[in-house]
């Protein structure tokens, strides 16, 4: 869906009574940013959630975070990208507005970028718990799976004597 939007916000922006609004202003950055965290990290994740436990045998540590990670990053991609095409939009207004400086229009987007910052935050505070996740995965993978082996291993071993 992330994929759709993206291609429908660049069809619209290469139209050229909105390319003349929107060239050059934050509604490209909401463009891109919809395609890499609303479609392709959207996408990786869910590789990750789906692949990693089938390559170890062992279920995720956490599975509520799984979901919680989900929305998390969803509303997160909403609060960059929807902030963003708006401010696009109105930064394109305002730079058409000649009695209005390069000075005024940035402070107008300042608002848009505080609430994408607040999306950014989400999308940071759902990739930690994947990251969190991933670290009771491998510790749990490491005592099922080493240290049995390392045990065996050094069962036979006799420490060494010392003679003086």
């Amino acid at each position: 869906m992330a994929f759709a939007i993206a291609w429908l916000m660049n069809v619209l922006g290469a139209v050229p009574c909105v390319s003349s609004v929107t060239n050059l202003t934050w509604f490209g950055v909401a463009q891109w940013q919809l395609n890499v965290f609303g479609f392709f990290g959207m996408a990786m994740f869910g590789a990750i959630y789906h692949i990693v436990p089938q390559v170890t045998g062992i279920e995720w540590p956490c599975t509520k975070s799984v979901r919680r990670h989900y929305w998390l990053a969803a509303l997160g991609i909403v609060l960059i990208v929807l902030p963003l095409a708006i401010g696009g939009l109105v930064q394109g207004f305002h730079w058409a507005n000649v009695n209005k400086s390069n000075v005024d229009v940035a402070k107008g987007a300042l608002m848009f970028l505080r609430v994408s910052t607040l999306g950014e935050l989400l999308i940071l505070v759902g990739n930690l718990m994947l990251l969190g996740n991933l670290i009771g995965l491998s510790v749990r993978y490491y005592k099922i799976h080493f240290v049995p082996v390392y045990k065996d291993a050094t069962a036979e071993l006799k420490p060494a004597e010392v003679k003086p």
